[in-house]
């Protein structure tokens, strides 16, 4: 039997799992990791277990467990994973010029990494999405066949961190 601590250890683990199976179908996942079985993690279990063929219950029992776990294992295993440090939350799927932080800073440093590869103008060092921050997206949007609307949307993302993983996998050591 597990006490409460190995229990939540447990859920986050589960929780974990349904993240990445989720983001692996490049779906913006509303599970929270934080050890505890709430409605999320209710329903995206129900949506595994319909996947499956398993009777919908929304209960972790073993049969359960192992599909996700095996789906999870199929996921990892296909292609590389987006790197979730972008807004995952419904209302900011997109980074819009003049949007700031955290998010922001890394999708310039992605872009500078790739200024090597790509023929965009140096990306400014700040955490302001700004016009050569834009006309970095359009191009990059424009060159891999996306829509080229200058925000930094999930698919426009997702194909940034793939590139990224892409060329640093073949070009290091």
């Amino acid at each position: 039997m597990y006490d409460i601590s190995q229990r939540s250890e447990a859920i986050r683990e589960l929780q974990r799992y349904l993240r990445t199976i989720e983001g692996g179908r490049a779906e913006p996942s509303q599970v929270t990791v934080d050890g505890v079985y709430g409605d999320s993690t209710r329903r995206a279990v129900r949506e595994q277990q319909a996947r499956a063929g398993l009777p919908v219950t929304g209960i972790t029992d073993r049969r359960t467990w192992d599909e996700i776990y095996l789906e999870y294992l199929a996921v990892i295993s296909a292609v590389p994973l987006p790197l979730y440090v972008f807004p995952l939350s419904p209302d900011v799927y997109s980074i819009l010029p003049g949007s700031g932080g955290a998010p922001v800073r890394f999708l310039k440093l992605i872009l500078s990494e790739l200024t090597q590869y790509y023929d965009f103008a140096p990306i400014p060092d700040s955490d302001i999405y700004d016009s050569e921050t834009e006309a970095a997206i359009r191009y990059f949007q424009r060159i891999n066949g996306l829509g080229e609307t200058g925000e930094a949307d999930i698919e426009t993302r997702n194909r940034l961190v793939s590139e990224y993983n892409r060329i640093i996998t073949r070009y290091s050591g």
